[in-house]
């Protein structure tokens, strides 16, 4: 009885973390905050289009959602494996997760490279870096 009720605090603290977590992005979004990944180094992070590939998915244009970013279809299988962790092997889990990443910073650095620009970019100059740099040498 005292296992079900640490487990059941401890989905309870689970829950509220991330119910507070999401609220915050909310906030965030609501009050158009960009990436703070752009906002602070100036560089597009490898997630960079995410939302606008969900969003245009929304819209049923699909072709216009791999613009955006080519692997929003991962995200939704990604909480799938979230979600049932427990009855994936350790292994597997480690094996997708290194599959994972090496996607992301692949069509990153491709984007990076070979983008046109518009999703991904490098604008350290209106980032908070840029702008302490700027402030530290001049």
């Amino acid at each position: 009885m005292e296992n079900i009720k640490s487990k059941l605090k401890i989905n309870q603290e689970k829950i509220r973390s991330y119910v507070i977590m999401f609220f915050l992005l909310f906030i965030i979004f609501l009050i158009g905050y960009r990436c703070p990944f752009q906002a602070i180094l100036g560089i597009s992070c490898p997630g960079c289009g995410m939302t606008r590939a969900f969003l245009s998915l929304a819209h049923l244009d699909i072709s216009k959602a791999f613009y955006y970013h080519p692997l929003f279809w991962m995200v939704p299988l990604f909480i799938i494996v979230w979600i049932f962790q427990k009855k994936i092997p350790r292994n597997i889990i480690s094996l997708l997760i290194g599959i994972v990443c090496v996607l992301f910073f692949g069509v990153y650095l491709y984007r990076m490279i070979y983008g046109d620009g518009q999703i991904v970019y490098i604008d350290i100059k209106h980032s908070l870096l840029g702008n302490i740099i700027n402030f530290v040498f001049s």
